[in-house]
């Protein structure tokens, strides 16, 4: 199948040319494709013609075609045409006389366009990798554990993740860094890379990058049961010290807790129980089912981190919402609750 790109230019005369049926016509039905790009890669293309060299196209028979480039993830999505395109190549050039200004080009047609193919700007499909390396994770504890070494069959390759998850190579390269996932033989660097940059040979660590990873470590252990945030403030204040301690911040965490008054304490207090979005389903309606099944009305800023991973921006997210969920205002502000019933 060939693609053909197509970006919005004015019109312009051309002169005539005899048009003809190719021989190959029958042959090439429906195996041209028109492609339809967005603002953005219109322009890449337009000042390097070699740009899209380095597309793919990815997906399963079962799951939604995307475009992948450099760094960005497209959906494909198919427009009918309300009159149909031809699709023609230049043919050979015809001797109508002995005069050579007499010559004419011919122009064959190769097939019929009913559709244009439209880009969407989509996040990347990094779902699945958290089903294929379930069970290969490493945790604190586990050294000396054989169960913790897998064979060869078992492993996952970052050549089979490219070839299999629907993401550019960028977008995978920050889901794989997002997710603390390690490629064996460079491990090192790799987690040098987790909290700061090199520069020059010399590591520079990122603060905020290493005081979050240390509150999350000491979220994790709370999923089932909560621990009041004044106690959970007292260690991470602990962990990092005194030279770190004006990096801390709760809002590091955000779109992995949950929190929730206590009223049974007295006086109330706050508690946080580790709640991270990534566990959440993909799928929007989905993850608005689990939000609401978990919590019957969300704030905008409580709600709003855990959808940041299944949107591309606010607008997105904005729709979403519009569409899933209810505003109701109070005293208290904008609460969003579910359009639809759930029975938990």
């Amino acid at each position: 199948m060939s693609i053909l790109i197509l970006t919005r230019q004015a019109c312009f005369s051309i002169p005539e040319y005899t048009l003809k049926f190719s021989s190959s016509a029958v042959a090439d039905t429906a195996a041209f494709k028109l492609l339809e790009l967005p603002p953005d890669q219109r322009k890449l293309v337009e000042s390097n013609p070699d740009e899209s060299s380095n597309w793919s196209i990815k997906g399963n028979p079962d799951e939604d075609a995307v475009l992948c480039t450099a760094d960005k993830t497209y959906t494909i999505r198919s427009i009918a045409l309300s009159n149909s395109d031809i699709m023609a190549t230049a043919g050979d050039r015809e001797d109508t006389s002995t005069d050579e200004a007499s010559y004419s080009t011919s122009v064959e047609v190769r097939d019929q366009l009913n559709e244009i193919l439209e880009l969407v700007p989509s996040v990347p499909r990094l779902h699945k990798l958290d089903v294929l390396l379930r069970g290969k994770g490493y945790d604190e504890g586990q050294e000396g554990d054989d169960d913790m070494y897998m064979d060869e069959s078992e492993k996952f390759t970052y050549e089979e993740a490219m070839a299999t998850l629907q993401a550019s190579d960028i977008e995978l390269d920050q889901g794989l860094k997002k997710r603390r996932v390690l490629i064996l033989n460079d491990v090192c660097k790799q987690v040098m890379a987790w909290f700061g940059d090199m520069i020059d040979g010399e590591w520079c660590m990122d603060k905020t990058a290493v005081v979050r990873e240390i509150g999350l470590g000491l979220l994790r252990p709370y999923r089932e049961e909560s621990v009041p945030i004044d106690d959970f403030l007292t260690k991470w204040r602990k962990s990092v010290g005194d030279t770190f301690e004006s990096e801390m911040s709760v809002d590091l965490l955000s779109g992995k807790y949950l929190t929730q008054t206590d009223v049974l304490k007295e006086p109330p207090i706050v508690v946080l129980t580790y709640f991270p979005s990534f566990q959440l389903p993909i799928d929007p309606a989905a993850r608005f089912t689990d939000l609401f099944l978990t919590r019957p009305r969300w704030k905008a800023d409580e709600i709003s981190p855990f959808l940041a991973d299944i949107v591309v921006d606010a607008k997105e997210r904005d729709k979403f919402l519009l569409k899933y969920a209810r505003a109701i205002t109070d005293a208290e502000g904008i609460w969003y609750t579910a359009r639809a019933k759930y029975n938990g």
